[in-house]
């Protein structure tokens, strides 16, 4: 018997130990942060193409990536994009190439993109992208490519990135835009 009350009242004692420390110990409280590109709006409208498609073949979703030393990915618990990258550029996209209300919708080309690359690396403090892009006329003639972008971050934090994912972004649809118009050219 008394065997057994030890055993309870020992039970009792270490519980209340684990129980107290679980409240007891201070808890950080993390927010999670979203973050977005910057919104740009197209100047005019164009009548080449239509955004078709944005493809991600890499490992980033929602969460911001790092890349460390020994080429080591690291996900960030607490601070994110709003949506997935494809999802990010392709809006993105469709608001720097916005189609004009005249133009021909059976007659326009396509664009489609594959982002290969959406991370930060740690040490060189830079955005990078790299997608690769088919574009096709409404003749039929293509045009296609990789590209890699590289901005340096402002600061080194996540807001940072994201303004330099945002420097990023331009910068291919400056590419892009140089693409589809020397497509145009050659109809």
């Amino acid at each position: 018997m008394k065997k057994l009350q030890f055993a309870l009242l020992l039970t009792a004692a270490v519980l209340t130990v684990a129980v107290s420390g679980c409240v007891l110990t201070p808890h950080e409280n993390h927010t999670t942060r979203n973050y977005d590109l910057a919104m740009l709006m197209a100047d005019k409208k164009q009548d080449l193409f239509r955004v078709s498609v944005f493809e991600n073949n890499t490992p980033s979703r929602n969460r911001m990536l790092y890349r460390q030393k020994n080429n080591q990915i690291v996900q960030d618990e607490y601070n994110r994009w709003v949506q997935t990258p494809e999802r990010l550029l392709q809006r993105y996209f469709e608001l720097a190439f916005p189609v004009s209300e005249s133009a021909d919708v059976d007659a326009l080309g396509t664009l489609r993109c594959t982002i290969t690359a959406f991370e930060f690396d740690w040490e060189r403090s830079e955005a990078v992208l790299a997608l690769n892009y088919f574009l096709r006329s409404g003749s039929g003639k293509q045009s296609s490519g990789s590209l890699i972008f590289r901005e340096k971050a402002a600061e080194h934090t996540p807001g940072g990135f994201a303004g330099a994912m945002s420097r990023a972004a331009n910068a291919a649809v400056e590419k892009i835009a140089q693409a589809a118009r020397k497509l145009a050219q050659n109809n």
